[in-house]
């Protein structure tokens, strides 16, 4: 008897509480990880296109860089080389490629998403540094595989 009052309760309980989210992309890490700020500096620029954003999660010597291309198009285009319509990017985690030492740390971050009609995935390797206890982007590595 209790299990038939029950399922149905939870069933409604279960689909209103799965309804309740958000339109604005969630970063599934913590605020003190070195992986989440480097994909908070990246979701600034692809997500909400706001360089003081960006900037944030920056070194004084990226900011610097940043603040030179002066715009969202020109830091997408000159500084990552790359440009997305819509984009998801995630941590690859899957063959344990987060180094860190203490102070600096080495994430890499897959990109996949479209760009004017077509699928576009990338990958970036990105240095940090921890300063005053907040991480912080201080380099974009090279492509290896670019020519």
């Amino acid at each position: 008897m209790i299990k038939r009052i029950l399922t149905p309760f939870l069933i409604v309980l279960i689909s209103l509480l799965s309804a309740c989210g958000g339109g604005e992309k969630e970063v599934k890490e913590e605020g003190s990880s070195p992986e989440y700020a480097a994909t908070k500096f990246f979701y600034s620029v692809y997500d909400t296109k706001d360089l003081k954003e960006m900037q944030k999660y920056a070194t004084p010597k990226m900011k610097r860089i940043i603040q030179g291309h002066g715009s969202i198009n020109a830091v997408t285009r000159h500084m990552f080389n790359m440009q997305f319509d819509s984009v998801e990017i995630e941590v690859d985690k899957g063959r344990n490629l987060r180094q860190t030492y203490g102070e600096t740390a080495t994430i890499v971050l897959i990109f996949t998403g479209t760009f004017q009609g077509g699928k576009v995935s990338d990958m970036r390797t990105v240095k940090l540094v921890k300063l005053k206890g907040d991480w912080l982007v201080a380099k974009l590595m090279a492509d290896p595989w670019a020519r």
